[in-house]
């Protein structure tokens, strides 16, 4: 399978990334490299290929028999797709992290004492 360093002159992952920057449309393979270098999210190209058949990944385009991936649209699905940062809370203990019967001793919004000490 190709990667994004075969469609460019450095092979270095920074001038990969500043490849990818500059286009407008990803190919499949670039587009797995823009969200593992740009995002954290590893993906195969298998896998974007089976979301275009049965839904849930990034709008795409076709040119002919070339499917194109507007950076844009990749970097809105990735927003979309994520979910509010979670709080760390144990259901096992009690007092300030938890109740004795599993249920939060805190509002979802409030972070928990030992992660407020970093904010």
């Amino acid at each position: 399978m190709k990667t994004a360093s075969d469609y460019c002159f450095g092979s270095s992952t920074d001038d990969v990334y500043t490849y990818l920057l500059r286009k407008t449309r990803l190919t499949t393979p670039e587009a797995c490299a823009y969200l593992r270098e740009h995002h954290g999210i590893n993906l195969a190209a298998s896998t974007l290929a089976k979301m275009r058949c049965q839904g849930g990944g990034p709008p795409f385009q076709k040119f002919g028999r070339a499917v194109l991936y507007l950076r844009a649209e990749i970097d809105k699905w990735v927003s979309d797709g994520l979910i509010k940062p979670v709080v760390p809370v144990s259901i096992h203990e009690t007092g300030t992290g938890g109740l004795s019967d599993g249920t939060a001793s805190i509002a979802p919004d409030q972070p928990c004492a030992a992660f407020a000490e970093t904010l």
